[in-house]
């Protein structure tokens, strides 16, 4: 599927932490990209959500407005998400997240269960792995252009590839931004992580979405994820491989909307 990056009919602020896209005027529901990308890979989910989500995608620490963001560490990312959430103004909400996002968003629902409403928790991991360390070290010593062909193999399908779709377009235009520094401390953070011995402490509604064509989170991953969180749901959309919500926006969310709509 294709993506339309402009912002629309989403309102647009350039905040001090970085840069925010948002619709709706309901409960706020704050997305958290992956790896590499900003605040638009949600913008074409977000117009698809009823009105009565507040729906904020914001750019996460060391991309899209905050690029020259000095954090280089999980913890800085996780604060940083949360000083953008205290700038909006936010006391209680619900969280999105897909890949990177998805763990940071779980990582949030553990340390403040008291403000995060729900979580969806979209093709990501608990733990880290060697292979996200390996990611950090092939930048510094080839340059982040060096690793955006493999990236995108393991984001979408091969056809999605070979037509240059816009959501593909979209994500190599990003990475191609990224700075090798960033590109490497992102990887070596979630590379750190270690929260899986703790999945039996989410107290959060929450809802494990995984694509069936995911070559990066497979399903069986997700489905153990899903089964180590109290009274968690879990949803596979069929033939939809890791960027799920740039793949097929529609179906990303007609599959969270009416968690969302229910745990608030």
């Amino acid at each position: 599927m294709g993506m339309d990056t402009s912002v629309g009919e989403l309102r647009n602020i350039d905040g001090a932490f970085g840069g925010v896209i948002e619709q709706g005027t309901g409960h706020p529901v704050v997305f958290l990209h992956s790896v590499g990308l900003d605040r638009y890979a949600w913008g074409p989910v977000l117009a698809e959500l009823p009105n009565d989500i507040r729906a904020i995608a914001i750019d996460l620490p060391m991309h899209g407005r905050d690029a020259t963001s000095p954090v280089t560490d999980w913890n800085g990312l996780v604060t940083g998400i949360m000083d953008a959430i205290e700038s909006l103004g936010l006391k209680r909400f619900s969280l999105c997240g897909l890949s990177l996002g998805g763990s940071l968003a779980l990582d949030i629902s553990l340390r403040y269960p008291d403000r995060v409403s729900s979580l969806v928790f979209a093709a990501a991991i608990a733990d880290g792995l060697p292979a996200l360390m390996g990611r950090a070290i092939a930048a510094e010593r080839e340059g982040v252009e060096a690793q955006i062909s493999a990236t995108l193999e393991r984001w979408f399908v091969a056809d999605d590839i070979a037509k240059d779709l816009p959501s593909v377009a979209y994500a190599r235009a990003r990475l191609e931004q990224m700075s090798i520094r960033h590109w490497a401390a992102t990887w070596r953070a979630l590379a750190g992580i270690r929260l899986e011995h703790r999945l039996a402490d989410v107290c959060v509604p929450t809802l494990v979405v995984a694509g069936e064509a995911d070559a990066s989170v497979p399903v069986p991953v997700l489905d153990r994820i899903a089964a180590a969180i109290p009274d968690a749901r879990s949803v596979v959309l069929e033939g939809v491989p890791h960027q799920i919500a740039l793949h097929d926006p529609v179906v990303f969310a007609r599959a969270v909307d009416g968690f969302l709509l229910k745990n608030m």
